[in-house]
Formats: structure tokens, C-alpha cells, sequence
């Protein structure tokens, strides 16, 4: 791996960094503080993303002091190909926290993945390593070039087994003796099932199976010829059956004539039988009609005289002349039964409506009452709002004077919300200024802590000259001096932050009043406006009672009409019962007559109908 090109934007101490690697060897130079390991965990950053960042910071440690986003891009060259990674970071201004919302890897300006997870699967992939075997190997943190020497024989082991692979080496050369040991049996198995198939073989060859399928035809040839045989007499059989089944079917034809014959003999001898039974029948027949004859005319004179005729020689038009007048009784008989029914379907009807008026009315004054009883509840009801309303007047103006004590008029509340930015902004920017010393600190104690150890040991380890009076212990002064500074202003940082936090506490109960205060307002403007709809039932409710009134007097005044018209239809229903029963009687006297003219009629036609048939017989 080769490394081309690093550029960074708003990274540690760096706005805009863009640096070119050439050929050979690049050595960085600068005081500390200058951003040397800053440019170096860049690197190792841009390839690695968030892990590769120490367990004691996140994103938002190594995002430059009120950036809102940050990146970097990371070209190198590996094997003749030309990569690049772009690692994308923004950070939210209200929590302070920062997030990877962009991580690209590329081969030769074309993308291959677009997501955090993927790139660094991707770069561990190319490397062979991930960013512990990195660190061990390729990038050394400042402070810990011995992790490696210093490391226990088993660890190092470890490390240098991750960087060449070893692990993978083992992996195989454990499923290779696997596989082997698999091959082996497979092979033991396929040979034990070929001797067996060898023993059945040789089973098979010592029951002589070709004699056995040669005796086998000649008995099959022996049965086809007794087939052949059998077939033969089976046709012989089927001629003499047809024979049969003709001389069989003559002789039923001749039985069947012979039966027929006997039949017919039968009948002629009933049939002779029957004819002299029908003339003895045929004079008892006459007989019998002169008697009937006889009776009929009997009939016709008693019947003449219900019809108050002397002569029934013209019985025709008797009926006719009856039957007009029959129908025009009946049609009078209608017409009175139909005046009666209207009248009791009249009477009805009033009756009905009567009834109907009455519950209407009863209606009506439960509506009244009704009304009249919601009217007296609404009122009550709309004292307990007024009542309400001054109470929620009452809380509202405490809030006020509430919010007055903490120092906020009623004018200074609308601008809580610029008074609470305003706020947050300056705890947001006393939180960064503390972080950013508190990491001053920790470095500075690193460096203290690492020069108080050479000075300890009073001897350079690298070229061995004595240390005491030399730059490392004005170094040294210079740190811990820089630090009681640091330390101090750190002090004086976390006492304004106090403050804010006790403003910030102020805001919130500043907040919660002006909630207060907004819900009670919405409450009273709701209790208005269920005043103003309970006045509004108020005249409804009133003018409803005003019109049931109108209506009772209106239905009061239908009663009376009602029960008048019921009187007249009674007094009139008298006459048309007695009109209906003349009319009845007239009818029920004309269909009696009627009734005696068909039945002569009826029995002239009789007679007529015996005298034929005695002709006739």
C-alpha cells in the first residue's frame, strides 16, 4: 500500500488540510500542539472510520470546535490499482453529537460500496488486516512504539499470526486433513458394498437361470396350442346356441297366437252376457224416468205458485224479467251496505284522529315540561361556567405575578424562546471550550507524566547523556505550568457553566408557567364559547316552548271539531242501517223467486233429457 494523498476539512486542529505524498520517504515536522498526530490519525481514520478511534473518544472528540460537518479523503495506490476512501461527518448542533453520513470507497474512480459497514469491510478485505493488526503493524499512536515489543510472547504471537495470516493457514490445513479423512471412509464404504455385489453375482450364476427360462418357453408354447383348442371349440358351441335360439323363438310365436285366440273366445262369450244384462237394465231405465218425470212436474206447480204465476209456459222470460230485477235490488243493496261502511270507515278515521290529537297533545305539553326543566338546568349550568371563567381569571393573573418573581414581566415572556437560544448556545459553547481543555489536560499530564519518567531514570535511553538542566526538563516546567493555567481556566469555565445551569433551571420554570398560563387560556376560551352556546340553547329552548304552546291551542281547536263530526256520523248511521235492511229484504224476496224459476227451468230440461232417453232405450 502506497500513500497518495490525505485531504481534510474541519478535523482536529486542521480547517482545510490537502497534502501529496511523493516517492520515497515524508517525514512531518513540528512543535507539539502543531497537529502531527492529528494528520496521522486522519490517515487512519479516513481508512477505518469510528473504530479506529480510541476507546476513551467518539466522532464528535476529533470534529473541529463548532463545525457542523466534517471529512476526509483518503487516495492510495495497492497492487497497480488507485483507491480512494471518503469518510463524511455531520454533527447536531442542538445534542452536540456527530454522526459517519457519508463513507464511499472507490477503485479507480469507480464506486464500489457507499456504506460505513461495507467500506470497512472492503479496505479489511484489501489490507488483510483490521485496525487493531494496523496499529500493531503500520500505525503506531504517539506514546506506543513498544506495544509491540513490550507485548507477552503469546500476544505478539497473536499479532503476528492476524498480519500474515497464519489463522486462515491452520483453518485450511484442518479441512484438508477433514476432508481426507472423509475420502478415506467413502472409499472404505464403496468397497465393501462392491464385494457384496459380487457375492450376489455369483448366487445368481450357481441357480443356472438360462436352463431354468428355457424350460419355462416350452411350457408357454405347450398352453398357447391348448389356447388355440379351446378357442376353435368355443365357435363350434356358439353356431349350435343360434340354432337353438331360432327353433326356441318359432315356437313362442305360435304359443303366443294360440293364446290370443283363447282371448278373444272369452271375450265374445262376456260381451253376449253383458247384452242381455243391458236390456233388462234398459227397462228398468224406462221406468224409473216415467216416475222421475212424474216428480219433476210435481215440482214445477209448487214452485209456480213461490213465484206468484198461475202459467210457466214462458219460464224464459219469468227468468229474465227476474234476474233484472234481481240485479238491480242487489246493486241498491250495495249501494246502501257501501253508505254504512263509509260512514263507520268515516267514524273510524275520526276516531283515529281523535286519538292521534290527543297524543299529539300529550306530547306536546311533555315536550313543554321537558323544555321548560332543561331550560332551569342550562341556567344552573351556566352560573357554574361563569363561576369557572372567574377562577381561571383568577389562576391566570397568579401565573403572571408568578413569572413577575422569577424576574420575567408579562412583555419579557414572549422572548423566552431567544432568552432559552441564547442560553443553550452559550452552555453548547462553555461544554466544547471545557472538552477542548479537558483534552489539553489529559495530553499535557501524558507528556508531564512520560518526561518525569526519563527524568527519573536521570540517562536518555536512546543516546544516553544526562537529562538533568537539559530541554526536556524546561519542557517539562513549561508543561506543568501551562497546565495549572489550563487547569485554572477549566475552573473558572465550569463555574459559568453552574450559572447557566441554574438559568437553564430558571428558563424551565419560566417555560412551564407560560404553559400554564396558554392551557388556562384555552380553557377559558373554551368555557366562553360554552357559554355562548349554552345562551344560544337558552333561546332556543324558549322559542321552542312558545311554538308547543302555539300547537296545543291549534290541536285543542281539532278536538272539538273532531268530537262534533263523531256526533253527526253516529246520529246519521241509524237511517242508513234501517235504508240497508229494506234493501236487504226487497233482494232476499227477488233471489227466491229467481232461485224458483231456475229450479223449473232446470227441471222442464230434465224432463226433456228422461223423455229422449226413454226414445232412446
Amino acid at each position: 500500500m502506497k500513500l497518495k494523498r490525505v485531504r481534510v476539512e474541519n478535523i482536529r486542529s486542521y480547517i482545510d488540510l490537502d497534502i501529496s505524498f511523493d516517492d520515497g520517504v515524508t517525514v512531518v515536522s513540528g512543535v507539539n500542539g502543531s497537529g502531527k498526530s492529528s494528520l496521522l490519525e486522519a490517515c487512519f481514520t479516513g481508512l477505518f472510520g469510528s473504530r479506529a478511534l480510541s476507546k476513551d473518544f467518539v466522532i464528535s472528540d476529533i470534529i473541529r470546535k463548532g463545525a457542523t460537518k466534517a471529512s476526509i479523503v483518503v487516495d492510495f495506490e495497492n497492487q497497480g490499482n488507485d483507491y480512494s476512501i471518503e469518510q463524511g461527518y455531520k454533527v447536531d448542533a442542538r445534542s452536540g453529537k456527530a454522526s459517519n453520513n457519508r463513507s464511499v470507497f472507490k477503485v479507480n474512480d469507480e464506486v464500489m460500496v457507499d456504506q460505513a459497514n461495507q467500506t470497512y469491510e472492503a479496505v479489511k478485505a484489501l489490507l488483510k488486516m483490521d485496525e487493531e493488526a494496523y496499529t500493531n503493524c503500520v500505525y503506531i499512536r504517539q506514546g506506543e512504539i513498544d506495544v509491540l515489543i513490550n507485548a507477552k510472547t503469546k500476544d505478539r504471537q497473536r499479532m503476528i499470526d492476524d498480519l500474515l495470516q497464519i489463522g486462515k493457514l491452520e483453518e485450511y490445513r484442518e479441512r484438508a486433513s477433514s476432508a481426507r479423512v472423509g475420502v478415506g471412509r467413502h472409499q472404505r464404504e464403496a468397497d465393501a458394498r462392491l464385494k457384496d455385489n459380487i457375492a450376489d453375482i455369483e448366487v445368481l450364476e450357481g441357480s443356472k437361470p438360462y436352463q431354468v427360462l428355457n424350460g419355462l418357453r416350452t411350457e408357454v408354447k405347450g398352453i398357447e396350442k391348448a389356447i388355440l383348442d379351446l378357442g376353435s371349440k368355443k365357435e363350434r358351441a356358439k353356431e349350435l346356441i343360434e340354432s337353438i335360439g331360432d327353433r326356441i323363438g318359432k315356437y313362442s310365436e305360435t304359443l303366443e297366437q294360440k293364446k290370443k285366440a283363447d282371448s278373444e273366445i272369452k271375450d265374445f262369450k262376456i260381451n253376449i252376457s253383458k247384452e242381455h244384462s243391458n236390456i233388462e237394465s234398459s227397462r228398468a231405465q224406462v221406468d224409473s224416468g216415467n216416475k222421475d218425470i212424474l216428480a219433476l212436474n210435481s215440482s214445477n206447480v209448487s214452485l209456480l205458485a213461490v213465484m206468484e204465476v198461475a202459467d210457466g209456459s214462458d219460464i224464459e222470460g219469468c227468468v229474465t224479467d227476474l234476474e233484472k230485477q234481481e240485479v238491480s235490488a242487489r246493486d241498491g243493496l250495495n249501494f246502501a251496505v257501501k253508505k254504512r261502511e263509509l260512514s263507520l270507515n268515516n267514524e273510524e278515521a275520526q276516531n283515529n284522529f281523535l286519538l292521534n290529537l290527543n297524543k299529539q297533545l300529550k306530547n306536546s305539553v311533555g315536550s313543554i315540561r321537558t323544555r321548560e326543566e332543561k331550560v332551569v338546568s342550562v341556567k344552573n349550568d351556566l352560573k357554574k361556567y361563569l363561576e369557572d371563567i372567574e377562577q381561571i381569571g383568577s389562576f391566570i393573573q397568579n401565573k403572571y405575578g408568578d413569572a413577575k418573581e422569577l424576574g420575567f414581566v408579562e412583555d419579557k415572556l414572549d422572548q423566552i424562546d431567544d432568552i432559552s437560544g441564547f442560553v443553550n448556545e452559550k452552555q453548547t459553547k462553555l461544554h466544547g471550550k471545557e472538552k477542548e481543555i479537558s483534552a489539553t489536560v489529559v495530553e499535557l499530564g501524558k507528556k508531564i507524566q512520560k518526561s518525569k519518567d526519563l527524568l527519573s531514570k536521570g540517562l536518555c535511553p536512546t543516546c544516553g547523556q544526562d537529562l538533568q538542566g537539559s530541554k526536556v526538563c524546561e519542557e517539562t516546567a513549561g508543561d506543568e505550568g501551562r497546565k495549572t493555567e489550563l487547569i485554572n481556566e477549566l475552573e473558572l469555565i465550569r463555574a459559568d457553566q453552574d450559572k447557566i445551569k441554574v438559568k437553564v433551571e430558571l428558563i424551565r420554570n419560566v417555560r412551564d408557567i407560560i404553559k400554564a398560563i396558554v392551557e388556562a387560556e384555552k380553557q377559558l376560551l373554551l368555557k366562553k364559547n360554552e357559554i355562548t352556546s349554552i345562551e344560544k340553547g337558552i333561546e332556543e329552548h324558549l322559542s321552542s316552548i312558545k311554538e308547543e304552546n302555539d300547537k296545543v291551542i291549534d290541536i285543542e281547536k281539532q278536538i272539538d271539531e273532531c268530537k262534533r263530526s263523531i256526533a253527526e256520523l253516529k246520529s246519521g248511521m241509524e237511517s242508513l242501517k234501517s235504508e240497508e235492511s229494506a234493501a236487504q229484504e226487497l233482494h232476499g224476496k227477488l233471489l227466491h223467486k229467481l232461485e224458483a224459476a231456475r229450479q223449473i227451468r232446470s227441471n222442464i230440461l230434465k224432463v226433456r233429457n228422461i223423455q229422449n232417453n226413454i226414445n232412446r232405450l
